[in-house]
Protein backbone atom coordinates (compact mmCIF):
# COMPACT_ATOMS: atom_id res chain seq x y z
CA UNK A 1 0.00 0.00 0.00
CA UNK A 2 3.05 2.33 0.39
CA UNK A 3 3.27 2.47 -3.39
CA UNK A 4 0.70 4.87 -3.43
CA UNK A 5 3.17 7.39 -1.80
CA UNK A 6 5.78 9.40 -3.56
CA UNK A 7 8.32 8.06 -0.89
CA UNK A 8 8.63 4.79 -2.89
CA UNK A 9 12.07 5.02 -2.72
CA UNK A 10 12.25 4.26 0.65
CA UNK A 11 12.28 0.78 0.02
CA UNK A 12 14.43 1.09 -3.07
CA UNK A 13 16.91 3.37 -0.77
CA UNK A 14 16.67 0.48 1.73
CA UNK A 15 17.78 -2.14 -0.66
CA UNK A 16 20.80 -0.43 -1.94
CA UNK A 17 21.71 0.33 1.73
CA UNK A 18 21.58 -3.06 2.50
CA UNK A 19 23.13 -3.75 -0.85
CA UNK A 20 26.05 -1.25 0.24
CA UNK A 21 26.79 -2.97 3.34
CA UNK A 22 27.00 -6.29 1.96
CA UNK A 23 29.49 -5.01 -0.17
CA UNK A 24 31.57 -2.63 2.56
CA UNK A 25 31.59 -5.69 4.51
CA UNK A 26 32.79 -8.17 2.22
CA UNK A 27 35.74 -5.59 1.07
CA UNK A 28 36.40 -5.62 5.31
CA UNK A 29 36.82 -8.98 5.31
CA UNK A 30 39.20 -9.02 2.29
CA UNK A 31 41.24 -6.50 4.06
CA UNK A 32 41.38 -8.09 7.06
CA UNK A 33 42.51 -11.46 4.83
CA UNK A 34 45.17 -9.27 3.58
CA UNK A 35 46.45 -7.78 7.15
CA UNK A 36 46.84 -11.53 8.41
CA UNK A 37 48.96 -12.78 4.82
CA UNK A 38 50.81 -9.52 5.61
CA UNK A 39 51.29 -10.03 9.52
CA UNK A 40 52.50 -13.80 8.61
CA UNK A 41 54.68 -12.15 5.69
CA UNK A 42 56.06 -9.38 8.29
CA UNK A 43 56.69 -11.86 11.06
CA UNK A 44 58.60 -14.93 7.84
CA UNK A 45 60.57 -11.72 6.80
CA UNK A 46 61.70 -9.74 9.61
CA UNK A 47 64.97 -11.02 10.04
CA UNK A 48 66.00 -10.22 6.62
CA UNK A 49 64.06 -6.80 6.45
CA UNK A 50 65.93 -3.40 6.99
CA UNK A 51 64.92 -0.76 8.48
CA UNK A 52 63.39 1.24 5.56
CA UNK A 53 61.01 -1.99 4.58
CA UNK A 54 59.87 -2.51 8.11
CA UNK A 55 58.65 1.28 7.91
CA UNK A 56 57.43 0.65 5.12
CA UNK A 57 55.29 -2.51 6.02
CA UNK A 58 54.14 -0.22 8.67
CA UNK A 59 52.52 2.37 6.31
CA UNK A 60 50.89 0.00 4.64
CA UNK A 61 49.52 -1.71 7.52
CA UNK A 62 48.35 1.76 9.13
CA UNK A 63 46.75 2.53 5.97
CA UNK A 64 44.90 -0.16 5.76
CA UNK A 65 43.96 0.38 9.42
CA UNK A 66 42.67 3.50 8.36
CA UNK A 67 40.48 2.60 5.85
CA UNK A 68 38.90 -0.42 8.05
CA UNK A 69 38.00 2.66 10.58
CA UNK A 70 36.72 4.29 7.43
CA UNK A 71 34.30 1.32 6.40
CA UNK A 72 33.13 0.66 9.85
CA UNK A 73 32.00 4.23 10.16
CA UNK A 74 30.46 3.81 6.61
CA UNK A 75 29.00 0.93 8.08
CA UNK A 76 27.52 2.78 11.14
CA UNK A 77 26.10 5.38 8.72
CA UNK A 78 24.39 3.07 6.43
CA UNK A 79 22.56 1.83 10.00
CA UNK A 80 21.68 4.91 11.14
CA UNK A 81 20.33 5.70 7.43
CA UNK A 82 18.08 2.40 7.81
CA UNK A 83 16.95 3.38 11.23
CA UNK A 84 15.57 6.53 9.57
CA UNK A 85 13.98 5.17 6.08
CA UNK A 86 12.42 2.70 8.63
CA UNK A 87 10.75 5.49 11.31
CA UNK A 88 9.43 7.28 8.09
CA UNK A 89 7.80 4.17 6.61
CA UNK A 90 6.19 3.86 10.28
CA UNK A 91 5.36 6.95 9.55
CA UNK A 92 3.70 6.74 6.62
CA UNK A 93 1.81 3.26 7.21
CA UNK A 94 0.74 5.04 10.06
CA UNK A 95 -0.94 7.99 7.92
CA UNK A 96 -2.23 5.33 5.88
CA UNK A 97 -4.33 3.52 8.25
CA UNK A 98 -5.19 7.49 9.51
CA UNK A 99 -6.80 8.13 5.61
CA UNK A 100 -8.49 4.17 5.30
CA UNK A 101 -10.00 5.42 8.39
CA UNK A 102 -11.55 8.78 7.43
CA UNK A 103 -12.44 7.66 4.13
CA UNK A 104 -14.70 5.05 5.76
CA UNK A 105 -16.25 7.57 8.19
CA UNK A 106 -16.78 9.46 5.07
CA UNK A 107 -18.57 6.66 3.02
CA UNK A 108 -20.47 6.03 6.66
CA UNK A 109 -21.66 9.69 6.80
CA UNK A 110 -22.41 9.94 2.99
CA UNK A 111 -24.58 6.76 3.12
CA UNK A 112 -26.28 8.23 6.64
CA UNK A 113 -27.05 11.36 4.88
CA UNK A 114 -28.54 9.76 2.15
CA UNK A 115 -31.09 7.49 5.02
CA UNK A 116 -31.68 10.76 6.08
CA UNK A 117 -32.69 12.83 3.26
CA UNK A 118 -34.84 9.89 2.01
CA UNK A 119 -36.83 10.10 5.55
CA UNK A 120 -37.19 13.29 5.42
CA UNK A 121 -38.83 13.27 1.61
CA UNK A 122 -40.68 9.98 3.01
CA UNK A 123 -41.90 12.55 5.73
CA UNK A 124 -42.46 15.02 3.45
CA UNK A 125 -44.80 12.91 1.09
CA UNK A 126 -47.08 11.58 3.89
CA UNK A 127 -47.21 15.10 5.18
CA UNK A 128 -48.77 16.41 2.10
CA UNK A 129 -50.75 13.44 1.09
CA UNK A 130 -52.33 14.01 5.19
CA UNK A 131 -53.14 17.48 4.22
CA UNK A 132 -54.64 16.09 1.23
CA UNK A 133 -57.40 14.17 2.84
CA UNK A 134 -58.03 16.81 5.54
CA UNK A 135 -59.22 19.29 2.83
CA UNK A 136 -61.53 16.84 1.69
Amino acid sequence: MIGIYPAVGSQEELKSLHTEDARISEEMGLIQQEGRLQNEETLASRSEDTQDGTNEQRTKVSKKRGRIRELEEIKAQLAQKELELMSKENALLEKEQSMLVLRQELDIERNLRALITKEKEQAEEEAALAMGLCLL
